[in-house]
């Protein structure tokens, strides 16, 4: 007799894989690669050539800070100078840029190391739903966010500043969730929600697999479904700090102690004080830990302006190896 079979399943749709970024500087070579370059042997293409080659290697300084680069950086650094002032026309920003990376340079070398380096935190595993969301945060943070939420005393909330799609706030919050000293406080999250057109390179699909296209929409729902497991704990807060260019919601506080603030919502000097203005007030002295997510950066010299203004007030205390680092507050 025979068998009868109903009808086939219908296939379910694949997921488009997540996007891979190409790194900035390889989208550069293979733009010289395709569009070949005519190269010279003067002594103005190989200093401007010497030139991007510094900054890929201050780059990776910055990561480490490792102090047996430093030396070498500084005489890189300082014949880049001295070599400009014979190159004529050289840009006053290429030149400017120059002394504040020597200066920069000088003050890493002069001050005291970090307490805590990566050994601390990396035995920290990385869980699974936390590394399903779009990021761009170097591994070595990722679980140096875990690890340093997971010691915090619960004396006052976490405020983070950029929290984009929610990668970071994950992470701190898994490390919250298990510190019984927190139980009583909040990770507050805050970001515009907007969706800008550089952030699709970063990803194709939302988690049910429909494409993201969502230019100038609120991607807040898409952050509340990544964070859902923790949304107990996490409060996101609409709000943009204004570089200076356009109108945004200002941020606001409370009033409530803050234990930790994370920063990663713009790298201008307008934007950094306004971030010190309304939230360093709540600072729990010789307690609160200040992470600028961006600090290692070959282009953050503001940053690195901002915390020299107030080296008095902030202290090295952790170095991932990573672009962040962080200080505790010491009025």
């Amino acid at each position: 007799m025979p068998t009868t079979t109903g009808p086939a399943p219908t296939p379910r749709p694949q997921r488009t894989p997540r996007k891979v970024p190409i790194p900035d500087y390889e989208r550069a070579v293979l733009r010289v690669f395709r569009h070949p370059l005519r190269l010279d042997s003067s002594r103005r293409a190989r200093f401007f050539l010497s030139f991007a080659n510094a900054l890929l290697e201050l780059d990776g300084y910055l990561q480490t800070e490792d102090r047996t680069v430093n030396e070498t950086l500084v005489e890189v650094f300082d014949s880049l100078l001295r070599q400009s002032g014979t190159i004529p026309s050289t840009p006053v920003a290429l030149v400017n840029y120059l002394h504040v990376v020597l200066d920069h340079l000088s003050y890493l070398a002069a001050t005291s190391r970090p307490e805590a380096g990566p050994g601390a935190w990396a035995s920290i595993p990385i869980a699974p739903n936390s590394a399903t969301i779009p990021c761009m945060l170097h591994v070595d943070t990722m679980r140096y966010y875990r690890w340093l939420s997971g010691r915090l005393e619960g004396l006052g909330h976490v405020v983070e500043l950029g929290c984009w799609l929610g990668g970071s706030t994950f992470l701190l919050a898994e490390g919250l969730a298990g510190n019984a000293s927190f139980r009583s406080r909040k990770l507050f999250a805050y970001d515009s929600f907007i969706w800008r057109k550089w952030m699709d390179r970063f990803v194709d699909t939302r988690p049910d697999g429909s494409p993201v296209r969502l230019p100038r929409t609120s991607f807040l729902p898409l952050f509340r479904r990544f964070c859902a497991p923790h949304a107990e704990l996490i409060e996101p807060v609409v709000c943009e700090i204004s570089a200076g260019r356009h109108r945004h919601t200002r941020p606001a506080w409370a009033g409530d102690p803050i234990e930790l603030l994370v920063y990663d919502m713009g790298a201008s000097l307008t934007q950094l004080r306004e971030m010190w203005r309304v939230f360093s007030p709540f600072f729990i002295p010789a307690k609160t830990i200040v992470v600028f997510n961006e600090y290692g950066q070959a282009r953050s010299e503001h940053i690195w302006r901002f915390q020299r203004e107030h080296s008095m007030q902030l202290s090295a205390i952790h170095k991932p190896v990573s672009s962040a680092k962080s200080f505790v507050f010491q009025p």
